[in-house]
């Protein structure tokens, strides 16, 4: 019966020694540190030797710098009166953008639903290219580069990469 009364009973009543062995690391891990940041600092302050620039080198060599671009660029004029002006928002161009391709129609229907639903107006279009073809979801047209710029970001705010395609309209 003695036996059965010490079994649960444990032997070593004492830390153990692996606990002071690792704090023993941790403290000289901290050490090291401190001596290592120590020593960097000191050699980022004072160098390895001769080699530091002094710190006024610079603003003297600054100063002794001379532009020539003044001088070169001060007799040159241009006369701009002869030149017509455009409005960027009246040019023949139509806007589309391609929100994606597919060689499957449904996954390009799939996408023209979810752009519509965006309150995007989205079309399919089939493509052919070396032979193989591709169902394109266009959105568009839009007439004005800001139209399709807001466009633009509807759409990249929704995670798809839109590709620009303009087209030129026929006088």
């Amino acid at each position: 019966m003695a036996k059965s009364a010490s079994r649960g009973a444990s032997k070593n009543s004492s830390s153990s020694p692996a606990t002071s062995f690792g704090s023993g690391w941790l403290i000289t891990g901290f050490m090291l540190g401190v001596f290592a940041t120590l020593g960097g600092q000191w050699l980022l302050d004072y160098g390895f030797g001769n080699n530091a620039i002094p710190e006024n080198s610079s603003s003297a060599q600054e100063s002794n710098t001379d532009f020539e671009f003044y001088t070169l660029l001060g007799d040159i004029e241009v006369d701009v009166s002869d030149v017509e002006v455009v409005n960027p928002e009246e040019d023949n161009l139509i806007y589309w953008l391609q929100a994606a391709s597919y060689r499957d129609l449904a996954d390009a229907e799939d996408m023209r639903v979810s752009l519509l639903l965006q309150n995007m107006e989205a079309n399919v279009k089939p493509f052919s290219h070396e032979g193989v073809l591709w169902h394109r979801v266009i959105v568009g047209p839009y007439q004005t580069r800001t139209q399709m710029n807001n466009a633009r970001q509807i759409l990249i705010s929704a995670g798809v990469s839109p590709l620009l395609i303009p087209e030129y309209l026929s006088q």
